[in-house]
C-alpha cells in the first residue's frame, strides 16, 4: 500500500468506524468520572474543581447535538483522535517525508492508550488535540513566521490550557528548543502575541480560581501526592512498565533508547525540535513517579512528537518489519481491551473483582434502577455521601436529580459538588440519603433517621454494589 494521503484517510477511518462501533455497542456504563464531567456540563461555568473547563464544553455541545445518551457523550472524543492523527501526519510531513508522515499518524491512531481513550470521555482526549495543533502551528509559526500562525498558535494554546493545565508544559518544551536553536524567535514580534492570547484565553479560568480559592491548582498539586513518603522505586517501575501498555511494548523501548542515547543525534535539527517535546514532559513525570507517584496517562502528550521520532528512526534505520510488528501488535492488544468479556467468555475465564478491569463501570444502571423506585416512593430530594456514588446515580436516575445534595458537614472542599450542592439553608426539609455505610452517623444533624431500604445487584461473586437508603427528616443544620 501506498503511503500517501488518500491511503491514511481510508486506514485511519475503517478504525474509527470501527470505535463508533464499539461505542455504540459497549456493554459498560459510564465510568464515574464521566458521569462527573456529564454533570460539570449542566453548570457552564470557566472552572470546575479539579479541572479546567474544555472537557464540560465539549460534553454540553454534543448533549445539545446529538444527545445525552453514553454514545453521544463519547463519541466527540474518538473524532477527537482522529483529528489529532491528521494533525501528525503534516507535522512530520514538513520535517521529513509522506513516508514517515503516513507512518508516524498510523502508529499514534493505533496505539493501546487511545484505542482506550477513544471510548472514554476523558480530558486526554481534547486535550492532546490542541497539544498536536500547537505543535503543528509551531512548526509552521518557526518556518514561515506569519502573524496569523503565531495567532492561531495562541489560541490553540489557551484553548489546551482550557483543556488540561498540562499544556504549560508545551510552552517549556518550546522554550528549550529555541534556546538551543532558535533564539530569533525571541525577538519576533508574533512569538509573544501568541503567548498573551493564550493568557487571555486561559483568563477566565485564572479569574474563577481566585473566586473559589484556587481550588483547581492546590487539587493538581495534591494528585501529586508530594507530601507524602518519598522516594519509591516500586512506583517508578509500575510507571514505565504502564509506558508499554500506552505506548506500545514495541515502540516504547526504542523511545528510550533514542532518549538515553541523545548525544548520537543532538545535530539533527528535526530530532532536538521533537525531543523537545519528548524529554522534559517525560524526565518529570518519571521523576515525580520515583518521589512519590505518576498515572500511566500523565505522560500522553509527549507520544504525539514521540510517534513521529521513533518511526523516523525505525524507518531510518530500515527497521520496517519492526515497525510494521509494533502497529500490529498494537491493534491486536487495543482490540482485546474493546473484547475483553468475549475473551475472557471464549476462554471461559469466571470474572471475579481480581482479574475483571472493567468491574468499575459494570451495575450502575440496575442498581439505579432500584434506588428510583424508593425515590419515586417518597418523593424527596437525595443526599449522597460519596462523589462517585452521587456522579453516577444522577445520570442513571431519570428524569435527572440534579437538585441531589452531597453531605459535608466539615465544609471540606475536596470535590465540585461540594461547592455547588450544599445543604446549608435546607433546614426542616426531609431527604433520602443514600450511601454505602450501614451506620452513616448522620442521627445528630436530624430530627429522625430511619433505614428504609437497602438495596443491592451481584456484579460478580466476589463483588457486588449496595446501599443503604436512609428517610432523614427534618434536618437541622450542620453543627459547628
Amino acid at each position: 500500500m501506498r503511503a500517501d494521503f488518500r491511503n491514511l484517510i481510508i486506514i485511519l477511518s475503517l478504525i474509527l468506524f470501527y470505535r463508533i462501533y464499539v461505542l455504540y455497542t459497549l456493554p459498560y456504563d459510564f465510568y464515574f468520572d464521566e458521569a462527573y464531567y456529564w454533570f460539570w456540563s449542566k453548570n457552564f461555568d470557566f472552572g470546575y474543581y479539579s479541572k479546567p473547563p474544555m472537557i464540560a464544553w465539549v460534553i454540553a455541545l454534543s448533549g445539545f447535538v446529538c444527545g445525552e445518551s453514553l454514545f453521544c457523550i463519547k463519541l466527540p472524543f474518538a473524532i477527537f483522535y482522529f483529528l489529532s492523527s491528521l494533525l501528525i501526519y503534516f507535522t512530520a510531513l514538513r520535517l521529513y517525508d509522506k513516508r514517515v508522515a503516513f507512518y508516524s499518524s498510523i502508529a499514534f491512531f493505533t496505539l493501546p492508550s487511545v484505542f482506550l481513550s477513544s471510548i472514554i470521555a476523558a480530558t486526554d482526549g481534547v486535550f492532546l488535540f490542541f497539544w498536536a495543533l500547537s505543535l503543528y502551528l509551531f512548526l509552521r509559526a518557526l518556518r514561515e513566521d506569519r502573524l496569523w500562525i503565531w495567532i492561531s498558535l495562541g489560541v490553540s494554546g489557551g484553548f489546551g490550557l482550557l483543556s488540561k493545565y498540562t499544556m504549560i508544559l508545551f510552552l517549556v518544551g518550546a522554550l528549550i528548543y529555541l534556546a538551543f536553536r532558535r533564539r530569533d524567535v525571541f525577538k519576533s514580534r508574533g512569538f509573544y502575541i501568541s503567548l498573551v492570547i493564550a493568557f487571555l484565553i486561559f483568563l477566565p479560568n485564572l479569574w474563577w480560581n481566585f473566586q473559589n480559592g484556587f481550588v483547581t491548582f492546590l487539587h493538581t498539586k495534591e494528585n501529586a501526592d508530594i507530601h507524602g513518603k518519598l522516594f519509591h522505586l516500586n512506583t517508578l517501575f509500575e510507571f514505565l512498565g504502564s509506558q508499554l501498555g500506552v505506548f506500545g511494548p514495541i515502540f516504547f523501548p526504542i523511545l528510550l533508547y533514542l532518549l538515553i542515547f541523545f548525544k548520537r543525534f543532538k545535530d539533527d535539527d528535526r530530532y532536538l525540535f521533537l525531543v523537545s517535546f519528548v524529554a522534559p514532559l517525560f524526565l518529570l513525570i518519571t521523576t515525580l513517579s520515583y518521589i512519590s507517584r505518576a498515572h500511566a496517562n500523565w505522560s500522553a502528550p509527549i507520544y504525539i512528537a514521540a510517534s513521529i521520532l521513533t518511526v523516523w528512526y525505525m524507518l531510518e534505520r530500515e527497521f520496517k518489519k519492526l515497525l510494521y510488528f509494533g502497529i500490529v501488535l498494537n491493534i491486536f492488544l487495543g482490540v482485546a481491551v474493546y473484547n475483553f468479556d468475549k475473551i475472557a467468555d471464549m476462554l471461559s475465564i469466571e470474572l471475579t473483582a481480581k482479574n475483571d478491569p472493567f468491574k468499575k463501570v459494570r451495575g450502575w444502571a440496575k442498581i439505579a434502577k432500584k434506588i428510583d423506585v424508593v425515590r419515586k416512593e417518597y418523593d424527596l430530594e437525595l443526599i449522597f455521601d460519596d462523589r462517585m456514588d452521587m456522579s453516577e446515580m444522577i445520570y442513571y436516575l431519570k428524569p435527572h436529580p440534579l437538585n441531589s445534595f452531597f453531605w459535608n458537614p466539615e465544609g471540606r472542599i475536596e470535590n465540585y459538588f461540594a461547592l455547588v450542592s450544599d445543604l446549608k439553608g435546607r433546614e426542616g426539609e426531609s431527604f433520602l440519603f443514600v450511601t454505602k455505610k450501614e451506620d452513616p452517623k448522620i442521627g445528630e444533624y436530624f430530627k429522625r433517621v430511619k433505614l428504609i431500604k437497602v438495596v443491592e445487584i451481584p456484579i460478580h461473586k466476589d463483588y457486588f454494589r449496595r446501599y443503604f437508603i436512609f428517610l432523614a427528616e427534618d434536618f437541622k443544620g450542620y453543627k459547628k
